[in-house]
Parts: C-alpha cells; structure tokens; sequence
C-alpha cells in the first residue's frame, strides 16, 4: 500500500537563531546552550572525580581532531604486558595508558620542537592486580562485561570485600586479543572515552592489559538498561526525563563531530541516581575514522538494523543524524512498549520506510501527547537534511515545558525509579506471603507453626 505524501503541519517557531547552538551546559541555571565554544568543563578534565585525570583535552569543535581523526587500527603488536596500536596512537600497559596525540594537516599537533605529543594516563588504581570480577553482567561472542570491584589488596590474596556501605563497583569490558575485530572495537572506545567527559556520556575510568585480556574500565550503571524498562508503563514525564539526557548526550557528542551509530534502548544506561547515560562506543566514527577493513566510516553498514535510518539500511553515505533517527525509534519504545519495526527484516523495513508517509500516528498509531508525537516527528524524518539536530530538539516545546536543566530531568527519573523499586519489593514480600500461606495449606499446618519449614 502506497502512502500519500502529506506536508508536515508542523511550527518550527522555536527554533533558536543558528549563533546560539553549542554543546549544553551541566550548570544548572545556565541555559541549555552556550553562545560560543564549549563551556570549560569540556576543556578541562583534570578537576574530574572517579575517572583518571591528564587525559588530553577538547578545545572547540573544529580546531581539534584527537578524537575524530583516529585511524584504523592496524599494525597493532602485543607482547605478555603491552598492547600497542600505533594507529589509534594507543598503548595499554597493566598501570597505564598512553595516547600519542594525531598531528593534523596543518601540524598544530606537533610540539613547539616539531615532535609530536604523547599523553600518558598513570592508573590512579591498581586495576590490574586488585580488580575483582564479582558475576558477569553480559557475555558476547568474544567478549564479556563483568561487574567488578577494587580489594584494597592484590586478588591473589583474596582479601574480604569492603563493607556494602564502602563498595564501588565497576563495569569491565574485557575481550581477548587474539579477537582483531573486538580488540579494535575496545581500543576504538577506549580512545574515545579517553578523551571526553560529559555527564550524559558514561565514563571511562580506566584500562589495562593482562593475561593477553584488554580490560576497559567503566563506570557501573546499578538501574540498567533502558531495554529492560521497555515494555512497562513509563510515565511521560519520564520519557521526557530520558530523552533529555540521551540528546544532551549525543548533542555533545555531534558537537565534536562524532556519530555513535548504535543508539538503541539497549546502550541507554541508568543509574539509581537518575542518571542516564550513552555507552557502547565500539562502532562510533568520526571525520576521517576508518574501520577495521579500512572502510570509511560515514557509509559503512553497522550497527543494530532495528535502529538504523533508511540511508544507512541503504548504504548511502549518512551524517550524525542517522543518530537522530536511532532516538525517534528509541523514544517510540518507550512511549508505546514496543518496536515500530518488531518482527521485520531489513529489506521489509527498508520497503516500510519507503512507503512511510511522515506522519508517527500512521506507523504506531496516534499518541496520546501532541507535543511528543512533533518530536518523534521531527526525529524520523525520511530525509536526513530535515532531521533536527539534537541541540534543537531539547528546545522543542514539549520537552521545555516539562524540563529546563540537566538536574530536573535526573530528578524526575530518579523518583520514578525509586518508585518502581518501592512497588517491585512491595509485590515481591506479597508473592512471598502468599507462597508461605500456601505451603503452609499444603502441609496442614497453621502459619503459627513453622516446623514445615524444617
């Protein structure tokens, strides 16, 4: 069946002049953006708590390359203590990583005697010799993620855990590296994270080679995935909450020039805090990025289908936006528990894009708010031109009525998932109540006597 194409009925009235846009502010009584360049907490990471400090630093959007500029990954040699990849210009040692900075066309990352620079990041923390892996957290082909905490002494000698109160867990990301495509995936993310520090971006707290195993270290997000909220109800103020803080996030990240590709419910973290934070950036790319193969990055299909926009399903070349299209699908889960496109295959979907006609109600049905239907709207838009930026999106009036600042939205989930916690325990001890009324009706006894339970 053919749609009729219909022109959009939208207002784009609150639309900011293009001199306001920037990357948003973390203050919580600035205004989203800032006029100029990146406020200095993007400049400067040496005053950040919890990751390792001395990483290098990003001073405007496009002055500086360290990040998108990365090449692929070739020529990479290990031997039983260091992994190097001079093309990343990484090398991760069992207490250390070192960047070796890009130099751009123009040199201006050489230092004042022609050389080029080199970072090297100490580990604050013993990683290598007092990590402990508790229970793994997710296990792919050639890699495993694990949740893990650091023993005051080496694990060898299996020192007791702190106390609950005194605990700080971690995620560590750990692969083989005898796998090329894995190992190109984290030292990719490595050298991604490395280099960036937002609070909608989950952070890189350390790495370390051992074993012939490279270990990324990143923070522990206790609430999960998004994916696993799917489904349940989720209160509009809460969308609203997490779609804030998943645009401010790659609003950062376009900033610099750097596409994640794989936006989805299942890289979407939160922390019991309200957090909520962007991970996975194996398949990330950046201007001058090139894969594994060599391919350049800004047409190469990859990443989950489910989420893709129709010119990456295509491969035809595609922008920073192809992100945009992965939130509209993301924002549409969360609103109406299930995937536009659930049970299709790619060429199905690619046909059903095709067809589509612009409007959200004729692909999920009508939803219940005008105003979060105009901003899945202006997120799916077939062409990739017409796409709102994200910084544009977090201005868009149903999310400006409803939040103002970054605190706001961590706040509003946060409550919701304080709740949601209060209910589960509370269905549980029921479940529970009702379970003992039941053996104890099977065994003949009263609840007053407990010896069935011996």
């Amino acid at each position: 069946m053919a749609y009729r194409k219909k022109k959009p009925s939208i207002s784009l009235s609150f639309l900011p002049s293009s001199s306001s846009l920037g990357p948003p502010s973390s203050s919580s009584d600035a205004t989203p953006y800032t006029s100029n360049l990146p406020p200095s907490r993007y400049e400067d990471n040496s005053d950040r708590g919890g990751a390792d400090t001395g990483r290098s630093s990003l001073s405007s959007r496009d002055d500086d390359d360290s990040v998108s500029n990365l090449p692929s990954p070739l020529n990479e040699s290990v031997s039983s203590t260091t992994y190097r990849s001079p093309a990343l210009g990484l090398s991760i040692g069992s207490d250390y990583v070192r960047i070796h900075s890009q130099p751009s066309s123009s040199g201006s990352k050489k230092s004042a005697d022609g050389m080029e620079s080199t970072l090297q990041i100490k580990s604050s923390k013993p990683w290598s010799t007092h990590l402990k892996h508790l229970k793994p957290l997710g296990r792919g082909q050639c890699s495993t993620v694990y949740k893990s905490i650091l023993l005051p002494s080496p694990v060898e000698n299996n020192p007791p855990l702190p106390p609950e109160s005194a605990r700080k867990y971690y995620a560590t990301k750990s692969v083989q590296s005898y796998n090329d495509e894995k190992t190109h995936q984290i030292l990719k993310e490595i050298g991604v994270l490395s280099r960036l520090s937002c609070p909608c971006l989950v952070s890189f707290e350390g790495a370390y080679f051992k074993d012939r195993t490279l270990s990324l270290v990143l923070e522990f997000m206790s609430a999960g995935s998004l994916e696993s909220y799917i489904g349940s109800t989720i209160p509009l103020n809460v969308i609203a909450g997490i779609s804030y803080q998943i645009l401010y996030g790659l609003s950062y990240l376009h900033w610099y020039k750097l596409t994640h590709r794989d936006i989805k419910p299942g890289n979407v973290l939160l922390s019991s805090n309200g957090c909520v934070k962007i991970g996975d950036f194996g398949i990330a790319s950046g201007r001058g990025l090139k894969d594994a193969s060599g391919d350049s990055l800004n047409s190469t299909v990859i990443g989950t289908g489910m989420y893709m926009s129709g010119e990456r399903l295509r491969g035809k070349k595609y922008k920073s936006t192809c992100d945009i299209w992965s939130f509209g699908i993301t924002v549409l889960e969360m609103a109406f528990g299930r995937h536009p496109f659930h049970g299709m295959g790619t060429v199905e979907i690619v046909m059903t894009i095709d067809e589509w006609d612009g409007r959200v109600s004729s692909l999920m049905g009508r939803m219940e708010e005008p105003g979060l239907e105009e901003l899945v709207g202006l997120s799916l838009a077939k062409e990739d031109k017409r796409r709102l930026p994200a910084e544009l999106l977090l201005e868009s009036p149903w999310l400006k009525e409803r939040i103002s600042t970054l605190e706001e939205a961590t706040g509003i989930v946060r409550r919701y998932l304080m709740t949601k916690t209060l209910v589960e325990d509370e269905e549980e001890k029921d479940c529970d109540e009702s379970m003992t009324e039941s053996l104890a009706s099977l065994a003949g006894m009263s609840l007053e006597d407990k010896s069935w339970r011996k």
